[in-house]
């Protein structure tokens, strides 16, 4: 048998690839950062504050930008977040604020390869206390229809001052300071008393005013009230209700006097 061999020649020709490129993403008009837990879950009404510096190195640092807060998927997006600088994130308020955390971090600003931007807020846990509080005068008798703003208490083992620890029960006197009294009676136009009306009390002095905020109290039977513990100083007076009071319903009275005479405008 004969065998006849073929010799078969492959040429190798050069192939090339062409990867089309799909359209860039659009650089969009606002940068997302997503905040969560260690575990992961989105830390809604978290405060997110932007710098473009490092706000550590800074001795004015608390006096920064406004914050903004997180929707209820932990996110949010703005313009600032598109460039790069440092974020500045405190826990929800409900959660205890920037006493339980109170993280700096830098940032990248927007990626098309990561478009959101995650940060883990590490928060510490609080207890719950119990606080208890009276109001008495400066002899020590309670005082009643005192109202009480309470504006913050700082829990221990975090990085505001080690207040109140957990789960403590505490009872407290708060004694007004001495001070002067405003009183005086509640009239209608025909001279009689108006039982029950309510007169309002508001210093003069802005500053005071500001955060003190305005003073009420009701009058008893006989159309007679009084103000306690008043600052030194010019107070304005009126009956009924500060929507409704014209400029002419004022009265502008030194604190100390005790026979005002307010007529209401209200029937009865």
């Amino acid at each position: 048998m004969r065998l006849t061999w073929l010799t078969v020649s492959v040429c190798a020709l050069p192939v090339s690839f062409l990867a089309a490129a799909g359209p860039a993403m659009a650089r969009p008009s606002c940068g997302t950062v997503e905040v969560v837990d260690p575990q992961g879950r989105p830390l809604a009404g978290t405060e997110v504050a932007y710098y473009d510096y490092d706000p550590r190195e800074t001795l004015q640092r608390g006096s920064g930008p406004e914050p903004w807060t997180t929707n209820a998927a932990g996110r949010v997006c703005e313009e600032a977040f598109l460039e790069p600088g440092f974020l500045e994130v405190h826990a929800p308020k409900p959660l205890g604020g920037w006493c339980v955390a109170n993280e700096v971090v830098p940032y990248r600003g927007w990626r098309a390869s990561a478009p959101v931007t995650r940060v883990h807020l590490h928060v510490k846990r609080i207890h719950r206390s119990r606080l208890h509080v009276r109001v008495v005068a400066g002899d020590g008798k309670p005082v009643a229809g005192a109202s009480i703003f309470l504006a913050r208490i700082y829990p221990k083992d975090t990085q505001c001052s080690e207040v109140i620890v957990p789960n403590e029960q505490r009872q407290e006197d708060i004694r007004l300071p001495a001070g002067l009294t405003l009183a005086g009676q509640v009239v209608t136009k025909t001279g009689q008393p108006a039982a029950g009306a309510w007169v309002i009390a508001i210093s003069t002095d802005r500053e005071r005013s500001s955060w003190e905020g305005r003073l009420e109290v009701q009058a008893d039977g006989s159309g007679r009230f009084t103000f306690h513990h008043l600052a030194a100083g010019q107070w304005r007076v009126v009956t009924d209700s500060v929507v409704t009071a014209k400029p002419q319903d004022w009265q502008t009275v030194t604190a100390g006097a005790i026979d005002l005479k307010l007529v209401t405008r209200k029937r009865r």
